[in-house]
């Protein structure tokens, strides 16, 4: 059994070790500081070859290291640093881990404690903000599920019925000739209120006033998400060449379920030559909360998208959308995990959002 190179550890203790409750490794006594702290577990290492100074067997405090030891399989996922006497005896262990700088290592003594505390402050910040991703992500898996029961019911509903409805047009804006958001050296970015829910929306129309050339390396990229907890519910990518003047329908794969959340449309346009490309804004001004809010390009103030806006009974309807883009749906965030080094090496990259993990 491979593991960690330097460290090894009794066979019964390697659960208790590796259940990713935050744990301190001490090496030597070190001075000043009582090492029993509560909600930390402590674990000591004794050598475990005398003709080898890295070569460590960690033991519970008070206790003495059995004969039946094994190999560490990885890093324990709540080990928080290194206590010791001398800094210098645990350079060997860290390098022989591939990366001296992989935990932090407290020196005994009267700055212990004040290392000890910021360090724990720092754990503690980064626990948290897991457990509030890991939070929002339960929360979004029980909305996908209800999501999921309820299209199941809509769709045994209609089961033997008629075809299903056609989308309903549930919002309608004039595109004006003239006002326009344009597209400037640093692209097009806007954000705007559509103005309703996203309960039932089937389809999303905005109105290009003009398209770059057809070989342009350029995409339209929109986005539908709602407001209240910025989840992307909708998002396309439409390159250059299939861009044309008039309005360009973006249908949803489906139907939103009951969202109750205010829709807002974002549209990320990338640069192309001046005024090459643009979207028309509304004939008529709007109100204050439904501008549209340009972080680069230009556009006429007071002014919104001209949008198309379409709905249908939920579970009813499935197209194929065209330039629908999978990987920029909202994903629940990934849980962290130390892995041993084998682990990595035996991995495979992957491409899309996950290419950067």
């Amino acid at each position: 059994m491979s593991g960690m190179p330097g460290l090894r550890v009794a066979a019964t203790d390697l659960a208790a070790l590796c259940s990713g409750a935050p744990c301190l490794l001490v090496l030597g006594d070190p001075e000043g500081l009582d090492p029993d702290l509560p909600g930390i577990a402590v674990w000591h290492a004794a050598p475990a070859d005398a003709g080898d100074p890295a070569a460590l067997c960690l033991h519970r405090p008070g206790a003495t290291p059995g004969a039946e030891t094994v190999p560490l399989p990885g890093l324990p996922a709540g080990l928080l640093g290194i206590l010791a006497a001398d800094p210098d005896r645990a350079a060997p262990l860290l390098a022989a881990w591939g990366d001296p700088a992989a935990l932090p290592v407290i020196a005994g003594g009267s700055g212990a404690l004040p290392a000890l505390a910021r360090l724990l402050a720092e754990r503690l910040a980064e626990r948290t903000a897991e457990a509030a991703r890991l939070q929002d992500a339960m929360v979004r898996l029980r909305e996908e599920g209800e999501e999921t029961r309820a299209a199941m019911a809509a769709l045994l509903g209609a089961t033997g019925h008629d075809a299903a409805p056609a989308p309903t047009l549930a919002l309608a804006t004039a595109p004006s000739a003239t006002a326009r958001a344009v597209a400037g050296p640093e692209g097009l970015v806007l954000a705007q209120r559509v103005g309703c829910s996203l309960e039932g929306v089937a389809a999303v129309a905005v109105h290009v006033a003009a398209v770059p050339p057809a070989d342009a390396a350029a995409a339209l990229t929109v986005r539908l998400v709602g407001a209240e907890s910025g989840r992307v519910r909708g998002a396309w990518s439409v390159p250059a060449a299939a861009l044309a003047q008039g309005w360009l329908v973006l249908d949803l794969p489906s139907p939103l379920g009951p969202v109750r959340e205010t829709a807002v449309l974002e549209v990320l346009a990338e640069p192309t030559p001046d005024g090459a490309f643009a979207l028309s804004l509304e004939e008529a001004e709007a109100p204050p909360e439904r501008c549209a809010a340009l972080s680069a390009g230009t556009a006429a103030p007071g002014r919104a998208l001209a949008l198309r806006l379409w709905t249908a009974p939920f579970g009813r309807r499935f197209v194929l959308s065209p330039w629908w883009d999978w990987e920029a749906q909202d994903l629940p965030p990934a849980t962290p995990q130390r892995l041993p080094e084998p682990a990595w090496a035996g991995a495979r990259a992957v491409a899309g959002r996950g290419a950067g993990v």
